[in-house]
């Protein structure tokens, strides 16, 4: 999905870094629904790849608008999420703040509008898994701690965030 969304834009440049993220992304989701957690030991190199990939992208192209707001977003939406999800709710960890590191260079190298998209599709995949996670536990029989238990987000992040890069 993601090669097909960055060919069919003409933006072949970017392909290795949407390539790079995805894997990434995998590794980080299968670990994140096995521990809950998200460790910095595959999380920091996979953002410091992406930044290189994506710079050696506005190398090729000279879109450095896009390397900049991919940066901007990246800030912006850790900031977002470590207010609203760490102090205000307490329903999110300070992995997924920095799962975020990853995921919004890549929406923010396409547009605004495609990083508000994949943040929002986050949030809405994220109810979903939250939905299924307490139907599912409530019918095993764990009524009360069924609703307070955690989930994994990170998934949620990277589907949201390639969802919008695909359709940018």
């Amino acid at each position: 999905m993601t090669a097909w969304a960055a060919l069919s834009r003409d933006d072949s440049a970017v392909l290795p870094a949407a390539l790079w993220v995805t894997a990434a992304g995998l590794i980080l989701a299968v670990i994140d629904l096995d521990t809950l957690r998200l460790p910095d030991r595959v999380l920091g190199p996979a953002v410091l790849g992406e930044l290189a990939l994506l710079t050696g992208a506005t190398t090729m192209t000279g879109q450095w608008g896009a390397l900049g707001r991919g940066v901007l977003a990246a800030a912006a939406l850790m900031s977002i999420h470590y207010v609203f999800g760490i102090l205000i709710t307490a329903s999110s960890g300070l992995g997924d703040v920095k799962l975020l590191a990853l995921t919004a260079p890549l929406t923010g190298w396409v547009s605004w509008p495609a990083v508000w998209n994949g943040y929002m599709a986050a949030w809405v995949l994220g109810g979903l898994a939250a939905a299924v996670a307490l139907v599912r536990r409530s019918r095993a029989g764990e009524p009360g701690s069924a609703r307070h238990a955690p989930i994994a987000f990170g998934p949620s992040i990277l589907a949201g965030a390639l969802v919008a890069f695909a359709h940018g």
